[in-house]
C-alpha cells in the first residue's frame, strides 16, 4: 500500500482542477462583462453546474474509497462515464427549464472551456499522484 492517502490525493487532485476552472470562469465573466448580451451571464453562471457535479462527484469517491490511493484512482477512471453522465442530465434538464432564457451558443462555449479546465487540472492532479505513487513504489 502506498503511504500516499486519500485525502492527500483528493486535495492535490481537487486543487489543481478548481484553481483551473476557476481561472476560466473569471475570464469567462469577465468577457461577458466586456461583451454583453441577453443571456450570456446567466449562461456563464448556469455552466458552472457542470465543474459542481464534477466536484461533487470527486466527494462522493472521497467518502467510498476507503484510505487507499491506489483504489481512490481506480474509482477515480471508473466513475469518469457516470460524471459525463450526470452533467448530460444536467443539460437536458436545464434546456427544459431555461432554455428561451440563455445565450445557448454562449452556454456551450462556456461549458466545454469548464469541462476542458476541470479535466486538465483532473488528469494534471491523476499525473503527479501517479508519479509519487510509482516512486514510492520502487
Amino acid at each position: 500500500m502506498s503511504s500516499i492517502e486519500v485525502p492527500i490525493a483528493l486535495r492535490r487532485m481537487l486543487s489543481t482542477a478548481i484553481r483551473y476552472s476557476v481561472t476560466v470562469w473569471a475570464i469567462m465573466i469577465l468577457v461577458t462583462l466586456v461583451y454583453p448580451g441577453p443571456g450570456k451571464m446567466f449562461s456563464v453562471f448556469i455552466s458552472l453546474a457542470t465543474v459542481t457535479i464534477y466536484f461533487l462527484g470527486s466527494l462522493l469517491l472521497f467518502r467510498y474509497s476507503g484510505k487507499s490511493a491506489i483504489v481512490f484512482l481506480l474509482l477515480v477512471q471508473v466513475t469518469y462515464f457516470l460524471k459525463l453522465s450526470l452533467v448530460a442530465l444536467a443539460l437536458i434538464l436545464v434546456f427544459r427549464f431555461f432554455g428561451e432564457s440563455l445565450d445557448r451558443f454562449w452556454f456551450g462555449i462556456s461549458t466545454i472551456l469548464l469541462s476542458a479546465a476541470w479535466l486538465a487540472g483532473e488528469i494534471r492532479g491523476f499525473l503527479r499522484i501517479r508519479y509519487i505513487i510509482e516512486t514510492e513504489g520502487r
